[in-house]
C-alpha cells in the first residue's frame, strides 16, 4: 500500500479511458492539503488546489488520535473538491526506510525473505507491518539480494485507509511524504545524483536522501519555521506577524546585525543536524566503492520555511554542498508558458502533494 517505486507513467502512459483524476491528498498533524492537475496541450495545469485546517490533537505524530473528527474533516473534503479517487501521503515520521540483504531466492520468494527479517531491522512483528520494496540490482551479488525496505505500522495505514473509505475516497496509493517530494522537485539531470532533499515544515524538518529517485534514508529534525519565528519573537522583541515578515523580506546576510545573530543560534543548529545525517550517510556507504553514491552532491530545499531570504547560500557556505531552494513544477510546466495559481512562497509547501498528483501509474503493489 506505499509505494517506494518510480513512477513508470512517462514511459507507458495509460489508456485515456483507464485514467483517473490525478488527485493528491497531503494530511499532516495540522491540515490536509489538496490539489488537482489536468493536461492541457502537453502541459499540466491546476484544476484546483486547497488546504483544510486539523486542529490540534486530532492526528498527533502522524497517528489518528480522533478517527470521528477526521473523518468529518475527510467529508468536508470530499465534498468541496469532489473526490473519489486519490493518491495519499502517508507521515514521515511514522515511516522506516531500511537496506536489507536476503539469501538470492526466486522474484516471488522476496516478500517471505523479507518478512522473514524484517524485526531485525524494524521494531515492529512482521504481522503489524506494511512494507513495500525495490531490488537495488547495483548492490546484489551471487548469493545476496539487496532490497530498499519502505515500512510503516499496519495500524497507521489501516487507519488512515479506514476513514477514507467511510466518506468514499479511493487510495490509488500510500507514499511516504518525502517519496512525493522527489518526484516533484528533483530536476532530471540529478536524478541520478544523490541528492538531499530538506522540508522545512513549521513544526519540524523532515530530511531524505535521495538516489536514482528512490528514498534511501530518511530522519526528522525537531525544529521548523515556528523556531526561527520564535527566535525573532524573543531577540528582537517583534510580534509573530513581524517575525514572519521580516524572514521573507530581509537577507540573511551579517550586515543585518540583529535580524543575522537573532536566528543565528537556531540556523547553526539546523547545519549542525544536516551536517551529522550527511556524514552519516558517508560512514554508512563508506566501503561503497561508488564515490556519487557515498557522497551528496546536491541539497534542495522544500516547504514553506524554505522562503527565508538567504538560507540556500548561507547553508551551502556553512555545509560546502551546493543549496538550492526547489520548483515543486518542475515536472509539471515551465514557468515560462503557464504561470500556476499558486504563489512561489507557498507552492513550496505543496510539494508533496504536488509529487502525489503527478500522472504516474500505480506500481504493482507488493503488500501484506
Amino acid at each position: 500500500m506505499m509505494s517506494i517505486c518510480d513512477s513508470l507513467s512517462r514511459m507507458l502512459p495509460v489508456p485515456h479511458a483507464l485514467t483517473f483524476p490525478f488527485i493528491g491528498l497531503d494530511i499532516t498533524d495540522r491540515r490536509v492539503r489538496v490539489l488537482e492537475l489536468f493536461g492541457e496541450k502537453g502541459v499540466l495545469k491546476v484544476k484546483q488546489h486547497g488546504e483544510v485546517a486539523v486542529p490540534p490533537g486530532v492526528i498527533v505524530g502522524g497517528c489518528i488520535k480522533r478517527p470521528l473528527e477526521f473523518s468529518a474533516i475527510m467529508q468536508g473534503v470530499k465534498r468541496t473538491y469532489r473526490c473519489s479517487h486519490a493518491h495519499v501521503s502517508l507521515p514521515e515520521e511514522r515511516a522506516y526506510i531500511v537496506h536489507m540483504d536476503i539469501p538470492r531466492v526466486e522474484e516471488n520468494e522476496i516478500r517471505q525473505s523479507i518478512a522473514f527479517q524484517i524485526e531485525e531491522y524494524v521494531p515492529l512483528k512482521p504481522e503489524d507491518v506494511i512494507f513495500d520494496y525495490t531490488v537495488l540490482k547495483d548492490h546484489s551479488s551471487a548469493s545476496t539480494i539487496r532490497v530498499l525496505v519502505a515500512a510503516m505500522p499496519r495500524e497507521d495505514v489501516e487507519g488512515y485507509a479506514q476513514v477514507l473509505e467511510e466518506v468514499g475516497i479511493v487510495p490509488l496509493s500510500f507514499e511516504i511524504e518525502s517519496q512525493a517530494i522527489a518526484r516533484a522537485i528533483i530536476p532530471e539531470n540529478k536524478q541520478r545524483s544523490t541528492v538531499m532533499i530538506v522540508d522545512i515544515g513549521r513544526l519540524r524538518t523532515g530530511v531524505s536522501i535521495v538516489r536514482n529517485n528512490l528514498v534511501r534514508f530518511t530522519s526528522t529534525i525537531d525544529m521548523g519555521s515556528e523556531t526561527f519565528s520564535r527566535a525573532l519573537e524573543s531577540a528582537l522583541s517583534v510580534s509573530s506577524e513581524k517575525a514572519l515578515e521580516m524572514k521573507n523580506a530581509l537577507p540573511l546576510h551579517p550586515a543585518q546585525k540583529d535580524f543575522y545573530e537573532a536566528l543565528a543560534p537556531s540556523l547553526e543548529k539546523l547545519e549542525d543536524e544536516l551536517h551529522k545525517l550527511s556524514v552519516y550517510w558517508q560512514t554508512y556507504h563508506a566501503k561503497n566503492k561508488n564515490k556519487e553514491e557515498r557522497q551528496v552532491s546536491d541539497i534542495i530545499l522544500s516547504g514553506g520555511g524554505a522562503n527565508m531570504n538567504g538560507l540556500a547560500p548561507f547553508l551551502s557556505r556553512r555545509l560546502n554542498i551546493p543549496v538550492t531552494v526547489g520548483n515543486p513544477w518542475t515536472h509539471c510546466c515551465s514557468l515560462n508558458t503557464y504561470i500556476p495559481p499558486i504563489p512561489h512562497n507557498k507552492s513550496l509547501g505543496y510539494a508533496t502533494v504536488i509529487g502525489l498528483a503527478l500522472p504516474h501509474m500505480t506500481c504493482e503493489r507488493r503488500y501484506e
